[in-house]
């Protein structure tokens, strides 16, 4: 799942309903958790409370979390992160910056950049594939949006991101090609509905 957004209510839907998450599931959130929608704070109160429950949820970071942790000591980070949603994360946990608890920047520190297994790769936003170890362009992997995804360098490895919304059926399109193309951006514009057609899904592959 990626690109939550504060979606609270439709995060738990899926979850709870749809996928049916069990404590034998292995659950990748690919980052952007935060910012836009209306529940911030309780999108990641659900993650902390699932996972102290024993299920296993393994968290990337976003643009967005990587925003906000920044924003504690760099004033221009603060404003970009505010005009990109950010007022709205900050009056979902109702405090000032400074006065959010410390478990929310434990969570939010503690996250990595990728995933990867032996069959896939995941990111939040993508991977540089021209670089010499893209693993380690660590930018790229929470703002990478146009990106070559003709690539050799990992073989049969699936990479599965999001940041970038693409509509429902451009999705679906992916999911036919997935075998060719080893590539599947899974985000589509959870928090947007109102904004673009066919876009307002919270999708989970």
């Amino acid at each position: 799942i990626s690109d939550i957004h504060g979606c609270y209510k439709t995060f738990q839907k899926l979850i709870d309903e749809e996928v049916q998450l069990t404590k034998d599931d292995e659950l990748f959130i690919l980052g952007d958790y935060i910012d836009r929608g209306p529940d911030s704070k309780k999108v990641i109160d659900l993650i902390i409370d699932k996972k102290s429950k024993g299920f296993n949820i393994k968290c990337l970071i976003g643009n967005h979390e990587l925003m906000m942790v920044n924003s504690q000591t760099d004033a221009r980070q603060y404003r970009l992160w505010t005009i990109n949603g950010g007022d709205v994360a900050l009056q979902s946990f109702g405090n000032p910056l400074r006065e959010i608890e410390t478990k929310y920047w434990d969570f939010f520190n503690e996250l990595p950049y990728f995933y990867q297994t032996d069959e896939y790769i995941f990111v939040h936003a993508g991977l540089n594939l021209n670089a010499e170890n893209p693993l380690e362009e660590k930018e790229a992997m929470v703002w990478i949006r146009e990106w070559n995804k003709d690539r050799q360098w990992k073989g049969e490895q699936i990479i599965i991101h999001g940041h970038t919304p693409f509509s429902k059926a451009r999705i679906e399109q992916s999911l036919i090609e997935l075998d060719e193309v080893k590539v599947i951006n899974i985000d589509a514009g959870c928090y947007a509905k109102d904004f673009e057609d066919d876009l307002g899904y919270l999708c989970a592959f």
